[in-house]
């Protein structure tokens, strides 16, 4: 993310990285892979290392944070919630899909038939990979400016709005008038 000023720039840099990392994630129990679900938890700790880093080099200049720089820095350490929240379920997954480790390292542990399928594993290693990228592109979206309340729109008329005109095929109601 480079040093400075933490801006717009910085969350969007921020944003399409996770986007990047959760578009990455399997969508199944077969595509599950040890290795490669460490190097998300890799990749998704250097993202969060980083955003944690800026903020701590801003924090300490807190004479030249100014009021926009300190709402940007609120919306970072807000995201850094979510980053360690998503962190926290890929760890889960990995402990589901260490399931023949434990085995061998622990043969007598193995009194659930759950924890003995390792189909059941990945299964659920892959639920925790969803809920995973839920987690991450919600935080991306977060970090993204909102349009403003209405956008860009054309003037409203203030004319009162003419009566529409029947669609054919389609019966309308008689008006009653009172």
């Amino acid at each position: 993310m480079g040093t400075g000023m933490v801006d717009q720039t910085t969350l969007d840099y921020l944003a399409e990285r996770l986007d990047d990392l959760a578009g990455e994630f399997p969508g199944s129990a077969v595509e599950v892979d040890l290795v490669t679900l460490t190097d998300h938890i890799g990749v998704l700790t250097h993202h969060l290392d980083n955003a944690l880093g800026r903020a701590q080099d801003r924090f300490t200049a807190t004479e030249t944070v100014y009021p926009p720089e300190r709402r940007t820095l609120a919306q970072l350490a807000e995201a850094t919630v979510g980053i360690t929240r998503a962190l926290n379920v890929l760890a889960e997954a990995l402990a589901h899909a260490t399931q023949g480790y434990r085995k061998e390292a622990h043969p007598g542990d193995g009194h659930s038939h759950l924890r003995n399928d390792p189909a059941t594993a990945l299964i659920i290693a892959a639920e925790k990979y969803a809920d995973a990228r839920v987690r991450l592109t919600d935080v991306a979206t977060a970090m993204r400016p909102t349009p403003a309340a209405g956008g860009i729109s054309t003037p409203r008329s203030t004319a009162l709005p003419a009566t529409p005109a029947p669609v054919a095929g389609i019966r309308q109601a008689p008006t009653v008038h009172r």
